[in-house]
């Protein structure tokens, strides 16, 4: 196996990215960049990184690097992507992939015929919880599926200290459908085959809030309801204010069994009429390697570490990466 050369933009998820490729086998963390200069010493120094920018462009043209993490804000995912198609390298880059589903379609454009691989970061797919369900239903073992739930509670706007960043605005590509929502349509089109979408009902809210001076711009709340092409009726709900509560909740629905999903008590699954649902263990295979509290976050080491299979030649789970017409796909049914 060849030693991936890694670089990463962004201090922010950027660590745990840097966290999970240092400590994989096969992979070396060789520069990141970010804007603030302090901090991005202090991150390099933290896992060791040799090299640190705050220039990201001067990072792409002064280092020889296999693959590029581009974990930047939204509103710069477009412009790096595009240099960084220049430089011929492999690229892993954050959701929603851009702004608009216009800006996707003309990266998809710009990358046609591109020969390194290019994988959009819906890292939950290769957690072993989610390949468990779309597994279930892929066999059919939960019978016919009529329902998928999917509820994310995040509590960033439940207290008045909170830093107003570009995550918050409309106009830099922020709001809670690009920021979370992506994640959870993602994740229901990929447990049930990656449907389209028949019909939608979508309420996107921005809260106003006295407590705070300055207010968002972008949705702070999200409800949605949409039935796929084969006929599951899937429900996303995504709130910021919840005040001490966060977590992921996955409700998967049908006539033989039932699969919940939440931090708490993790996987259960009932599969027969009358009983309760019982916790399904599924051991963890990479137990070393130790990175964040919910399973969107716990989920990076394990799309890593199949992307560094890939670009290594194993293609046993090529089909399995969301790629840029799929994250296009996803935002245009979330906006």
């Amino acid at each position: 196996m060849n030693t991936i050369k890694v670089a990463v933009i962004g201090t922010g998820f950027g660590q745990d990215v840097i966290s999970v490729f240092q400590k994989l086998k096969g992979a070396e963390v060789v520069a990141i960049a970010a804007r603030d200069e302090e901090k991005t010493k202090a991150v390099a120094e933290k896992f060791s990184v040799p090299r640190y920018y705050t220039d990201w462009k001067n990072m792409l043209d002064e280092v020889d690097i296999d693959l590029i993490s581009i974990q930047s804000p939204n509103f710069l995912h477009k412009e790096m992507f595009e240099y960084a198609l220049a430089k011929n390298i492999h690229i892993l880059l954050d959701k929603p992939a851009g702004t608009t589903v216009k800006e996707i379609d003309e990266m998809i454009e710009k990358s046609k015929g591109y020969e390194k691989h290019i994988v959009i970061n819906h890292l939950a797919r290769f957690h072993p919880y989610i390949e468990f369900m779309r597994d279930e239903l892929e066999k059919e073992k939960l019978g016919t599926v009529t329902a998928i739930r999917l509820a994310g509670y995040l509590p960033w706007l439940s207290t008045g200290d909170v830093d107003f960043t570009w995550a918050l605005y409309e106009e830099h590509g922020g709001g809670i459908e690009r920021l979370y929502v992506s994640h959870l349509i993602d994740l229901a089109r990929f447990v049930a085959g990656m449907p389209d979408v028949k019909s939608k009902h979508i309420i996107s809210q921005v809260i106003k809030d006295s407590k705070f001076d300055e207010q968002p711009t972008g949705a702070t709340q999200f409800s949605g309801q949409f039935e796929f092409e084969n006929e599951i009726s899937v429900q996303l709900f995504a709130n910021y204010y919840t005040q001490g509560h966060k977590d992921l909740e996955i409700q998967i629905f049908g006539t033989e069994g039932i699969i919940f999903y939440d931090s708490i008590n993790e996987l259960r699954v009932a599969r027969r009429a009358g009983t309760p649902l019982v916790k399904h263990d599924i051991p963890d295979p990479l137990p070393d390697i130790q990175v964040g509290r919910s399973l969107l976050s716990k989920s990076m080491k394990y799309l890593a570490n199949a992307y560094i299979d890939l670009i290594n030649g194993d293609e046993s789970k090529i089909n399995d990466f969301c790629t840029l017409e799929a994250a296009r796909d996803n935002l245009g049914m979330i906006l």
